[in-house]
Parts: C-alpha cells; sequence; structure tokens
C-alpha cells in the first residue's frame, strides 16, 4: 500500500527554470550547480546536505548493483508505509512486480541518496487497451496485471500508461526531491517522444498524498473512485483511493506540456500531423488549417482535390469517392487515426468544394455533408461513422474545405470492393506513408495480432 501523508509543495514555474541536464538515454536527471555540472547538494527535512538524483533501474542494472540489493531496497521501502488492512487492497504477488520492473526497467524511476540507497521510486508502464479501460473504471487490476498486459515500447505510435504511484521515506521529502520526482516524470514522458513514443494517455492509481499532489500539478483530472482500495484520509477516515487520467490527445494543454516548452513542442508536431477526430488537436495547440496544410501529407494526413468531380476528364466519376472510403478506412485502421481534407490539392493548395457541390446538383454544404454521412454510413454502417468520424468545414482565407477527423477503430475495419465484373469482395487498407495500400493478404493475420489483440479470429 502506498505512503500515507500530506506532500510539501513545490512551484512548477520555478522548476522549469532548473537547468536540468538529460543523458542520451534520458535515464538520469541531475541539477547543473556550476560549470563542471556537479550534482546538486540536497537538503531533505534535515540540515545535513546529501546528494540525490533520479535514475532508472535500468541505469542501475547496468552500472552493476546488485539487483537482488535493488529488490530488497524497494521492498523495504513499500513495506515502510500503512496499509489499511482490507481485502480490496491485494497487490499480488511480489515476484510479480519484480518480473514486470525487469520487463520495462527504463519505466521505473528511483531516488537515488549517494550512490546506492533507494529513497525512494515510481513507475509508470505502457499496458494494452482492455488493462487501461478496466483499471480507469477503478477495477482492481494490481492483482491481475501481468506480463500479458503490457504494450511494450517497440513501434513508434501512442501508447496508453499505467502510473503506479509511488513512495518517498517521509526523512527523504522535501523541496530538493519533490522537483526531481516531477522533472523525471516529466523526463519520462520527453525521452519517450524523442524516441517516436508518444504516451497518449495516462492512468493513475494515487494511493498516498504525494501522488494526488504529482497528479494535480501534472494536469490530470480525478476520475473515479477505486472500487477496492482503501487509505486514511489526513481526518484519520478510511477513504477510497483515487483514479485520475491525463489525455494527451483531448486535454487542453496541460500543465505538465505548458510548463515545458521542448516537451510541448514535441507534442505539438506530433498532434499536428495525428489528428484523430473528437478532440480538435490543432485548436488546442494553437495549430491553424493553414499549418496543418502547409507541413503537407503524411502517415495520418492526406489530402483530396474533390469527393466525386474528376478534374482531369470534366465529369462526375464515383470511383473518387471509393478512394475517399479506402483512405478512411485506413486511418481507422491506424493506431493514431488520421485526417482527410477534401478541397485541397497533392501540391497543398486550397481550391474549395464548389465542383463538388456541383457534382451533387448545386447543393450546399449542409446537403455535402449529408452526402458524405450517407456514403460513410452505407461502407461503414452508422454506428462507426457516428463514433468515429468527424466531419467539419474550415475555412483556408476565404476557401472553404471539408475536414475528416478519423478515430482508431476498435475492430479491423474491411471494405467491400467490386472487381471489374462486379464480383464483391472484401478488402482491409492500411496507412503506409501518405498512402493507402491493401494489406496483402499474407499478412494480414500478423496485422490484426498486432493491431487488435482482443478482437477474435476466424
Amino acid at each position: 500500500m502506498p505512503p500515507i501523508f500530506r506532500p510539501q509543495s513545490f512551484n512548477l514555474e520555478a522548476l522549469n527554470e532548473m537547468p536540468f541536464q538529460f543523458d542520451t538515454a534520458g535515464a538520469r536527471i541531475s541539477r547543473a550547480m556550476n560549470e563542471e555540472g556537479a550534482d546538486s547538494m540536497a537538503t531533505a527535512g534535515s540540515a545535513t546536505k546529501s546528494r540525490y538524483r533520479m535514475t532508472t533501474l535500468s541505469n542501475l542494472i547496468q552500472s552493476g548493483q546488485d539487483i537482488n540489493d535493488i529488490f530488497g531496497q524497494i521492498d523495504k521501502l513499500v513495506d515502510s508505509f500503512p496499509s489499511h488492512p482490507c481485502p480490496g487492497n491485494d497487490m499480488g504477488e511480489d515476484e510479480k512486480w519484480r518480473r514486470l520492473m525487469l520487463e520495462l526497467p527504463s519505466c521505473v524511476y528511483c531516488l537515488m541518496h549517494g550512490e546506492n540507497e533507494i529513497a525512494g521510486y515510481w513507475s509508470c508502464f505502457p499496458v494494452k487497451d482492455r488493462l487501461y479501460e478496466e483499471g480507469l473504471r477503478g477495477v482492481n487490476i494490481n492483482k491481475s496485471i501481468d506480463i500479458e498486459d503490457i504494450q511494450d515500447f517497440i513501434f513508434p505510435g501512442e501508447y496508453s500508461c499505467y502510473f503506479v504511484d509511488f513512495f518517498v521515506y517521509k526523512h527523504h521529502r522535501g523541496f530538493s526531491t519533490n522537483p526531481l520526482i516531477y522533472a523525471s516524470f516529466k523526463d519520462f514522458i520527453k525521452v519517450a517522444a524523442k524516441k517516436g513514443y508518444f504516451i497518449e494517455k495516462i492512468f493513475a492509481h494515487t494511493s498516498s498524498y504525494d501522488s494526488i499532489n504529482l497528479c494535480s500539478n501534472a494536469g490530470f483530472s480525478l476520475v473515479v473512485d477505486h472500487i477496492d482500495h482503501r487509505m486514511v484520509d489526513k481526518s484519520g477516515d478510511v477513504v477510497p483511493t483515487k483514479i485520475y487520467e491525463i489525455n494527451f490527445r483531448y486535454s487542453e494543454n496541460p500543465k505538465i506540456l505548458s510548463l515545458d516548452k521542448n516537451l510541448h513542442e514535441l507534442y505539438r508536431k506530433h498532434f499536428f500531423h495525428t489528428l484523430a477526430g473528437g478532440g480538435n488537436i490543432a485548436s488546442e495547440f494553437n495549430v491553424s488549417i493553414v499549418d496543418l496544410i502547409a507541413n503537407g501529407e503524411s502517415n495520418a494526413l492526406e489530402f483530396k482535390q474533390t469527393l466525386r468531380w474528376d478534374t482531369r476528364e470534366g465529369r462526375v466519376n464515383k470511383g473518387l469517392e471509393d478512394v475517399v472510403i479506402k483512405t478512411v478506412a485506413a486511418f481507422a485502421n491506424s493506431p493514431e487515426g488520421g485526417t482527410l481534407l477534401i478541397g485541397v490539392t497533392d501540391a497543398g493548395e486550397a481550391v474549395g468544394l464548389d465542383h463538388d457541390f456541383g457534382a451533387l446538383g448545386d447543393v450546399d454544404r449542409d446537403r455535402f455533408e449529408l452526402h458524405l454521412r450517407n456514403l460513410f454510413g452505407e461502407a461503414f454502417g452508422q454506428s462507426f461513422t457516428s463514433a468515429k468520424l468527424r466531419v467539419s468545414f474550415p475555412q483556408v482565407g476565404e476557401i472553404e474545405i471539408c475536414q475528416i477527423d478519423v478515430r482508431p477503430a476498435d475492430h479491423a475495419v474491411v471494405v467491400t470492393v467490386k472487381d471489374k465484373n462486379g464480383m464483391k469482395s472484401e478488402k482491409l487498407y492500411v496507412r503506409s506513408g501518405n498512402s493507402s495500400p491493401e494489406m496483402p493478404l499474407s499478412e494480414v493475420q500478423a496485422f490484426l495480432t498486432q493491431r487488435f489483440p482482443s478482437q477474435p479470429r476466424p
């Protein structure tokens, strides 16, 4: 059970003025106090000055520190904190948590006092969607979580994480160690982003006041009380522990981004290219439609000059609508989703929707949107169209275009197509760069296993 105490507060704005140094692996943070970059000498609850630093479990192992000593110290640290004796507080076997830490040692950060003493630690694991959704509802996942629930940082993309809580000895808490802990959390997010692993959302099980304080200062929102876990509050009453969440895709400029310009820029650029329905990411990060177009087509952004008007032949070509359907399906099958802009040429010139309005019988914008939704409803079903697609009409200067934001699908999206003889078949389309090719039959099974692991197989 995590610690029961009231944390000392710290100023996050002042924290960002600190000249932190990050190594290339992002595994260690120290505060430079002079030109030689010596580690800071920090005071924590006493007049005795001591050296503190944050480092990962991976770094400790690589430095040669005995793994049994590391886990022995962590066990002693955790056991030193009181827990409320109720069945729901079962965290599962210690051996299981050790396996999880060894599986992802770069996701475990330790507050070191001196060279080898562990004064505190926290962990944050990337997890699969099923576990994330259960945890977000306040279900006790601590007892059941295991290796197969981990979604390792392997492929660049977006990940969901579980912040398990953190522990710090009382006599090591203070105005020097609190900023180091917060900075290490920022570092964890930033280093992952630099490598292409963007943490889209994190849920935290906060059963200590320190973790609640961290979530509040980072910009998390309270979601629900935990169903089983309990803690003792400041009045001595037994209360449910809390579940907090931060969603970088849909939160409006959360504190942990707004207070770090470099981290904010990393996420701004990423979501700039991966607009995915529902949340207006462009406005959240002050990205205009002009800037979006200027960045050009990508894995999550595509331009189409028209929906159904063939500009080369000067006639209606319904085959162009099939291309739009395939693009939307490919975005839905992508872990990040994507955005399709109609009324923009491949070169990034906004030409508007007049040709398509005319091709549909001189309709207006509302009739055009209705046609689009009918088209998508026939291809994907009304449920998918309502839940996963968002249609809007931004303006580039005085030119109106159509923006279709596509959220990632929960199950594989297939498209029924006809060949030249009218024979129907189902095709699976995916994104590859700025195109949407058909997935070869020989690769479909492997793709489905990786992208939709919970989907039943035929």
